[in-house]
């Protein structure tokens, strides 16, 4: 099979599949990227950050699971925490919000 450009034809034997698809969507990502002025550095270190941020939420998940697995099996509620301590949901409510960086 001869594949390639054809002068007598004038056109392009070009296997077309769903991998050529791909390859067109990869491109226009990476486009639309690079016009947002966006360095693939940059893009690398968010993948990067998702992915940590991804793994923490899945060690976490995996502790609080052993714990209720493992754990007496007794649980408070949210009022009988705030008694313990000696607040009410009124002076919790009228505390200001503090960002925790």
């Amino acid at each position: 099979m001869n594949s390639g450009y054809n002068p007598d034809k004038q056109n392009y034997n070009i296997k077309v599949d769903e991998t050529t698809f791909n390859h067109i969507d990869k491109y226009k990502q990476f486009k639309k990227y690079k016009s947002n002025s966006q360095s693939v550095a940059e893009l690398v270190r968010a993948g990067l950050d998702y992915l940590k941020e991804q793994a923490e939420d899945e060690y976490l998940l995996a502790l609080a699971e052993e714990r209720l697995k493992n754990g007496s099996g007794k649980t408070y509620s949210f009022d009988e925490i705030l008694a313990e301590h000696g607040i009410t949901r009124e002076e919790l409510d009228s505390m200001e919000d503090v960002e925790i960086e």
